[in-house]
């Protein structure tokens, strides 16, 4: 792992009138790893996460040094669709493509990045689908495809599989796997999604407020960070089979 971070937050702070949203946070994500951010509901993680995207005006410094294109991917929690909006996945992928200031060339050329990114994570066949159909799982596919454009190295995610199941859970992260090694993107993602998390991650840092801990998931795993911030203790149950961290316990 590089030492130089490719994302650094020193001393953020934000707050709502008087009170303290996020207090004195410091950080560092590097190239080429998942890291994953943890914390019970109000801890300030979307806060974070919308500071990370310059929408959260706060004190302190968020600085990118970025080694490629300037580009961050950013999938939301959720995205509010209108079911009786008669829009395709197609559709969808235009509008966002025509909001980006890249050039893209004829339609035939968009069509082709288009597909190539369905492809990327395993939704070519939902093009002609209309949006208000996707389940939870197939949205934030298509959430994670239109991110990748245009070719970010960065990826915000921030709880990217809140609805959906835990295979189609362990699936995403098996995708993320993938981007991150073959396309060496970086990844940032919240989550509160424990075990799922330990398996998955590089470093991990848990939030509530402020920084309580940022570590490896063997370093978190040992720590009294989750217990102190969730009320849990780990489970001596074995990791998902052959994907697992050795000496990470998991969490319930």
């Amino acid at each position: 792992m590089s030492t130089a971070p490719l994302i650094e937050i020193r001393d953020l702070s934000v707050r709502r009138g008087r009170a303290p949203i996020l207090d004195d946070i410091s950080l560092e994500v590097h190239p080429g790893t998942l890291h994953a951010l943890l914390g019970p509901n109000g801890a300030g993680k979307t806060t974070l996460v919308q500071s990370l995207l310059g929408g959260m005006p706060h004190r302190g410094s968020i600085r990118y040094h970025f080694r490629k294109q300037q580009n961050i991917g950013y999938v939301p929690q959720r995205l509010e669709l209108d079911p009786t909006l008669p829009i395709r996945v197609q559709d969808f992928f235009r509008l966002m493509m025509q909001r980006r200031a890249v050039p893209l060339g004829s339609s035939a050329v968009a069509r082709t990045q288009m597909r190539r990114l369905l492809a990327l994570t395993g939704t070519e066949h939902l093009e002609g689908r209309s949006m208000a159909t996707l389940s939870g799982g197939e949205l934030q596919r298509i959430l994670l495809a239109q991110a990748l454009h245009p070719d970010p190295e960065v990826l915000i995610l921030d709880e990217p599989t809140s609805s959906i199941d835990e295979s189609g859970r362990q699936a995403y992260g098996d995708l993320l796997s993938r981007l991150r090694d073959a396309h060496q993107v970086t990844i940032f993602m919240v989550s509160h999604h424990l075990r799922w998390v330990l398996e998955l991650a590089d470093e991990v840092s848990v939030l509530d407020r402020r920084l309580i801990q940022s570590g490896s998931p063997a370093e978190i795993a040992k720590s009294n960070a989750i217990e102190q911030v969730f009320g849990l203790a780990p489970q001596p149950t074995a990791s998902r089979g052959g994907s697992g961290r050795a000496g990470v316990s998991t969490w319930i």
